[in-house]
């Protein structure tokens, strides 16, 4: 395994757990464990809902997204 790959495992760990920290910390739920943070990253790879609690609602947005191929684009002939 190349020090790239494992440097950039590492990194969206530690970028996930920071994220997920300061969203719960604002939401005043206890910080999360190893397996929220795996549950957390495994959700946005395959493109679940990842709001906590109400907090769409609070922060008025959607997290919600649509998985899928992007739109074709025409090509010059």
């Amino acid at each position: 395994m190349s020090t790239f790959a494992v440097t950039g495992t590492g990194a969206v760990i530690i970028a996930a757990t920071e994220e997920l920290v300061n969203r719960r910390d604002a939401l005043g739920m206890p910080p999360p464990g190893p397996g929220d943070v795996a549950a957390y990253i495994l959700a946005s790879m395959f493109g679940r809902d990842l709001q906590l609690a109400d907090e769409g609602a609070a922060f008025e947005y959607d997290s919600t997204r649509t998985v899928g191929l992007p739109p074709v684009l025409p090509q010059e002939s």
